[in-house]
């Protein structure tokens, strides 16, 4: 499937070695609205304009792979290539462990090292970071991500925008709100409210914050 990847940046590039990993999806075109970057490539892909491009349909692609870190603007491009019509398709690196029962939505990321155990529910457009760990009956909202290296334990829920920053850990059952941020190498041991920032050990509620 002839696949647009929007985003140049560093993490395009993890995201376009997963893509070559999967199979299927032939990377054809890339978009990024810094203008600095149009002419250049993303490895032998050329960066060949901005977002606006999309409703062209670039070099025939069917297929677009949000590759932007930032929760808002990865949900903008999802929801603009969704009315477009184009497929979003999941990208899980080879050396991920999932378990039987997990599915994994479209625009979902899940890189290297991953690990999603039985029975954790993943929204769509979920970032799942190198080497985070998910443990059974976790709870991810859509357009979330999880930073390398993070840990939800079971039964933990992440709320839809929300951030869980490198290193973090989120204690078992525990609820983080929507449109927050936990900071690296936090440890949360009590339910974290809707649209704050949060670090420390433990983690404690520093401000609020509008997720954007």
């Amino acid at each position: 499937m002839r696949t647009v990847m929007i985003g140049s940046g560093g993490h395009a590039r993890v995201l376009a070695d997963i893509l070559r990993l999967r199979g299927g999806l032939e990377l054809v075109a890339v978009l990024d609205d810094d203008p600095r970057t149009h002419g250049g490539h993303l490895g032998s892909v050329e960066i060949i304009g901005s977002t606006a491009l999309l409703e062209r349909r670039p070099r025939a692609a069917t297929a677009c792979v949000a590759a932007v870190g930032d929760n808002h603007a990865r949900a903008r491009i999802f929801n603009l290539a969704l009315g477009l019509g184009y497929h979003l398709p999941s990208l899980v690196h080879p050396s991920a462990v999932i378990a039987r029962d997990v599915s994994i939505p479209d625009g979902t990321i899940v890189c290297a090292g991953v690990i999603v155990n039985p029975g954790a529910r993943l929204g769509v457009n979920v970032v799942l970071n190198t080497g985070c760990s998910v443990d059974h009956d976790v709870d991810i909202g859509d357009h979330a991500h999880l930073h390398p290296g993070a840990v939800l334990a079971g039964g933990a829920t992440v709320g839809a925008y929300s951030y869980i920053g490198t290193n973090a850990a989120v204690n078992p059952y525990l609820t983080i709100g929507k449109r927050s941020m936990i900071g690296s190498g936090a440890v949360v041991v009590e339910d974290i409210p809707d649209g704050v920032v949060a670090y420390g050990v433990p983690a404690r509620v520093q401000r609020e914050w509008s997720g954007a």
